[in-house]
């Protein structure tokens, strides 16, 4: 199903709702204007953004997902990596089997979890609770608790 100017629909039981957007994959969808969505089942709700990947979600403006099994929940949110989630605005996450849960913040590393904003998680099996932290990379055990 097709419906917007200039707008490609190339997948079986797919659609595209806005202009200047694609699907390129089964089972998927994309509603928004100027997105783009390259994956099997798979759904982008926003403008401005694209989804790399199967069974993936973006529901937000300006958001980019890469990977497998993720979603991202917020605009300009970038997600890079395989069966993780972003949920929040102006974030990023680079890693596997990892969460990010805040506004302006970024987790670099696999099964890391960051809930916070204006955080950062470095490092692989590490965690950040709260406003304003980060991981200290001079521990050995990579964790903040936030106070």
């Amino acid at each position: 199903m097709l419906l917007g100017d200039d707008s490609m629909v190339l997948g079986d039981d797919s659609m595209v709702l806005g202009d200047d957007s694609m699907v390129l994959g089964g089972d998927s969808m994309v509603l928004g204007d100027d997105s783009m969505m390259l994956g099997d089942d798979s759904m982008l709700l926003g403008d401005d953004s694209m989804v790399l990947g199967d069974d993936s979600a973006a529901l937000g403006d300006d958001s980019m997902v890469l990977g497998n099994d993720p979603m991202v929940l917020g605009d300009d949110s970038m997600l890079l990596g395989d069966d993780s989630m972003v949920l929040g605005d102006d974030s990023m996450l680079l890693g596997d089997d990892s969460m990010v849960l805040g506004n302006d913040s970024a987790a670099l590393g696999d099964d890391s979890m960051l809930l916070g904003d204006d955080s950062v998680v470095l490092g692989d099996d590490s965690m950040v609770l709260g406003d304003m932290h980060y991981t200290d990379l001079c521990s050995t055990d990579f964790t903040a608790d936030g106070k």
